[in-house]
């Protein structure tokens, strides 16, 4: 990976005698909150960004050579390929690129069309058409320009944050991509609730003709049963759940958990 990487950068600077210096420098750069994010996939998982650029799609890396678990790996892929909130750029070898990308352009037969399942209408209250992204406020934590920051004020559009660095910055309110999910509490795991949601899971994901982890993973199940969220902003605390879920799946996952803490097996 290392020799394919300088092998990359050799192409950009192909002077071999300040290749090395240029390289350190290239590497010495001190981040700018207003610059690209560079970033490993491991450590995106959850994250956004208006556009992405995915690099290095390429079979040998995608899936990687050295690994057994062509699933997880594909995993990986979709984690990288599902930050981008308007566009994502995937780059790849045209002489090589990853199995993986035949499955994006595969073209699906007559009748074959993923549609996102109708929502429950059971128990719980049909939600409001509004928007359901909140306005930040005093103390939150916010996702903005790739960084975690606190929010120190708010006054109308404008949010005055502060990056975990120290330095602070006003910025527009639509410019804040995320506002975290506040600290919850977790308890024991239902497992009434695990085994109704992969039931659910295990429907849902044959209707929509996709792997059952795309509609949920197993830590995201685990953790909505341990921690019962009881309406949608809890929900939404939840790792793997944001406004898309949400919106197709909300109704039902919240059905499911009411009807799993009623269960007298449980109590």
């Amino acid at each position: 990976d290392d020799l394919i990487a300088i092998e990359r950068a050799a192409s950009i600077h192909r002077d071999l005698d300040t290749f090395a210096s240029w390289l350190t420098d290239a590497l010495d750069q001190k981040s700018d909150p207003a610059g690209v994010v560079l970033s490993s996939v491991h450590r995106v998982k959850g994250m956004e960004w208006p556009q992405v650029v995915v690099f290095s799609a390429d079979a040998g890396s995608v899936p990687h050579a050295l690994s057994d678990d062509h699933e997880e790996e594909r995993r990986v892929f979709h984690v990288a390929i599902t930050r981008g909130i308007d566009k994502v750029h995937i780059l790849a070898a045209a002489e090589r690129p990853s199995p993986f990308l035949r499955e994006l352009t595969r073209r699906l037969v007559p009748g074959d069309r993923a549609v996102a399942p109708k929502r429950s209408s059971n128990t719980i209250p049909k939600r409001s058409s509004r928007s359901t992204k909140k306005v930040p406020v005093t103390g939150d934590r916010v996702w903005v320009f790739g960084y975690e920051a606190t929010v120190v004020g708010v006054s109308g559009s404008t949010v005055e944050i502060q990056l975990d660095g120290g330095s602070q910055m006003d910025v527009k309110i639509s410019d804040i991509r995320k506002i975290l999910p506040r600290v919850v509490t977790h308890g024991p795991r239902n497992e009434t609730v695990v085994d109704t949601l992969k039931a659910w899971r295990l429907e849902t994901a044959q209707g929509l003709s996709v792997p059952a982890y795309v509609v949920l993973h197993d830590r995201t199940i685990d953790e909505i049963a341990s921690v019962m969220p009881m309406d949608e902003s809890s929900l939404l605390s939840i790792q793997g759940i944001g406004t898309s879920k949400l919106e197709h799946y909300g109704d039902d996952l919240l059905r499911i958990v009411e009807e799993g803490r009623e269960d007298p097996g449980e109590e």
